[in-house]
């Protein structure tokens, strides 16, 4: 059942953010624990209050508010001295002082502390029940798995919002500037030039949010399985030391740690390759240059595509029968993801016309590629920003936006040469150029 409640909430929460995200997360806690009130809730600097990001109603979403957290059990569960802070009854007799557990009728509390990247405590995430709690367990172990990701998505926003602040604040620099020069031209290029360095700025804070929202996802949902995963151990410890151990103990806690070390193993093994997409991005190749014949090795990489292909496509290519100096992992990386894009996303499989084709040309010491397909192509709004790290269309099935922008590398970085979309009437064609000798003398601009 933990593992059900665990995978629903996982694909509630998919590809959500801000708002939405928290929504999504405490209704999902909803239909798993039937908690009459639940809230995640965002401390001040001071920690003497704190302010609710979303409030869950007997079901139903409420009104945001802030409140001061002395002398109630969130103060007590903002010490981090516990993972969990549990009171299964009598609340409000523990802490007279709260006048919203009277107001609210509360008899029981459960809240877990929200850690930031640096280990500092930012929240909680809670839940009151008006009757004494008869799914603790259940609700203990949601609340810790996925405290990690609640955590980093308060972070993501949050550096989000002093994001946005700051483009505001370099547009309204460059209004002011362009208001003072526009009767000059020097003047003028300044503040052109301002405004090209407001939009690096902004597309590297846009590509380090993403960096950290995509790694943060199953990274938080790691450490927060390895940590249920060492409760439940050290739980079973105890109660071997104890000798109180039973036999359907024993069954349903290995359960549990079965059930949390999929997860783990999964979100780790979602982190490496991210990471290892990230690192393509930013380093080139370190494969040497070599001297091939190209035909030979488009051949190859076409052959070894084609053998687990469906019949039904046709690759037809042309290829000079040339020897060239250049990287031929770059090559490999550069073909087979474009060979990949076209079933994937260009080709409908009830036909049989399905083509990919392939053509390369030498002149003056420059080698031009066509590739094309005869798929569905790609919306034009949707061309200036192919290139572009974290963009997809298709977040929905896992794609982290990163395959163009790693092809896009290859080329420029491993091939010193350059890259375009190319017009057909159908289908989709990218043309890209590198030269014969692949080295700084030899680049292509």
């Amino acid at each position: 059942m933990f593992q059900d409640y665990a995978n629903e909430i996982i694909e509630n929460i998919s590809n959500s953010y801000g708002e939405k995200f928290f929504n999504a997360i405490t209704l999902s806690f909803y239909r798993a624990i039937k908690a009459d009130f639940i809230f995640i809730s965002r401390l001040t600097l001071n920690e003497e209050k704190a302010k609710t990001l979303v409030f869950l109603n007997h079901g139903k979403l409420d009104k945001n508010f802030e409140y001061e957290i002395q002398n109630t059990p969130c103060a007590k569960a903002s010490t981090g001295k516990e993972s969990c802070l549990c009171i299964p009854s009598n609340a409000q007799s523990l802490f007279p002082k709260d006048d919203y557990l009277t107001t609210m009728d509360v008899d029981a509390y459960i809240g877990t502390p929200l850690y930031d990247s640096s280990n500092k405590i930012i929240g909680l995430v809670v839940a009151l029940y008006c009757q004494p709690i008869d799914k603790k367990d259940l609700t203990e172990s949601l609340f810790k798995l996925f405290s990690g990701r609640i955590s980093a998505e308060i972070e993501r926003q949050e550096y989000a919002q002093s994001l946005e602040a700051l483009n505001h604040h370099l547009e309204d620099r460059v209004t002011e500037r362009t208001l003072e020069l526009n009767n000059a031209l020097n003047e003028l290029q300044v503040t052109q030039k301002q405004l090209i360095e407001s939009e690096k700025i902004a597309s590297l804070g846009s590509m380090v949010a993403g960096v950290a929202h995509e790694i943060n996802t199953p990274l938080g949902v790691s450490i927060t399985s390895s940590s249920y995963i060492k409760s439940e151990t050290d739980s079973l410890r105890e109660k071997l030391d104890n000798k109180s151990i039973t036999e359907d103990y024993m069954i349903s806690c290995l359960g549990n740690i079965d059930e949390a070390f999929i997860l783990l193993q999964s979100s780790l093994t979602r982190t490496r390759e991210l990471v290892k997409n990230f690192k393509r991005i930013t380093t080139n190749d370190t494969n040497e240059v070599e001297e091939i014949n190209i035909k030979s090795l488009y051949s190859e990489i076409i052959e070894n595509f084609r053998s687990g292909l469906d019949p039904d496509i046709k690759i037809k290519s042309e290829i000079p029968d040339i020897s060239i100096k250049t990287n031929p992992s770059a090559h490999f990386y550069i073909l087979m993801n474009l060979m990949q894009n076209s079933i994937q996303h260009g080709f409908t499989f009830d036909s049989t016309k399905n083509t990919i084709s392939i053509k390369a040309s030498e002149k003056e010491g420059v080698i031009t590629v066509k590739y094309k397909d005869n798929g569905y192509g790609i919306a034009p709004e949707c061309i200036k920003k192919i290139f572009d790290p974290f963009y997809t269309t298709n977040r929905i099935n896992g794609r982290s936006g990163l395959g163009m922008t790693i092809l896009h590398n290859q080329i420029t970085q491993s091939l010193q040469g350059k890259v375009k979309i190319g017009d057909c009437d159908q289908g989709f064609q990218l043309i890209y150029q590198f030269p014969v000798e692949n080295n700084n003398e030899h680049r292509i601009y």
